[in-house]
């Protein structure tokens, strides 16, 4: 699990945490719809949890840019969208935190790749339903018809932030529903990258403690 202290202030549109033990952590995928897979595994959904095309180097996470990867590959290895079998409607996708958290808010960098034929970010989420759960079975919706932006399709696209501190705590699993994409660039649905903004609980600030000194050995 990565894990990254935030080191902001609170303000307007800041990310909420603002406790000594909150970071932004790197989820797994636990479930997802469908993806598209026939590109050697190019555009499945790891590609939202596993870094690529996210420069995540500035010390406010608001800063990270997520890249649209053309030319090289069409960006086709940077982001996870649907099968575009289903119907928008029917697209999910959801992570496991790997521990119990409280939840303060998500960053979610929407489907900004660029294609020889054009940006494609019409693939992005729209309309959505977020919800979360201790134990993936039982889901608790805690937005409903919420918006996201369609991405700019350029080489540095920054997070939108879902506020939900306060509505999500004693949370592992995550599950974000899209009702409709932009409806510019077919059936096909999907994200470039997520992160989770957190504030442990108790039993879980071990885990966390040592998943940060792994990554700072790994980045030594």
């Amino acid at each position: 699990m990565q894990v990254h202290k935030l080191l902001l202030a609170l303000g307007a549109g800041a990310i909420v945490s603002t406790g000594a033990s909150a970071a932004i952590v790197s989820a797994t995928v636990a479930d997802v719809s469908s993806e598209f897979g026939p590109l050697d595994d190019l555009q499945d959904a790891i590609r939202t949890v596993d870094g690529s095309g996210l420069d995540d180097s500035d010390p406010n996470p608001l800063n990270w840019t997520h890249g649209n990867g053309f030319p090289d590959g069409g960006g086709a290895g940077l982001a996870w969208h649907s099968d575009g079998v289903e119907s928008p409607a029917d697209v999910f996708i959801t992570y496991d935190l790997g521990g119990v958290f409280d939840l303060n808010a998500v960053l979610v960098w929407n489907f900004n790749n660029a294609f020889s034929g054009g940006p494609e970010t019409g693939r992005g989420f729209n309309q959505y339903d977020l919800l979360v759960s201790s134990d993936n079975v039982n889901f608790t919706q805690i937005v409903t018809d919420g918006n996201l932006l369609e991405a700019s399709g350029t080489d540095a696209e920054t997070a939108q932030v879902i506020n939900v501190a306060g509505n999500a705590n004693g949370v592992r699993y995550v599950r974000i529903e899209a009702d409709s994409n932009f409806g510019t660039a077919g059936p096909w649905t999907g994200l470039s990258e997520v992160r989770f903004d957190v504030v442990p609980e108790p039993g879980s600030l071990a885990l966390l403690a040592l998943g940060g000194l792994t990554l700072l050995r790994r980045r030594r």
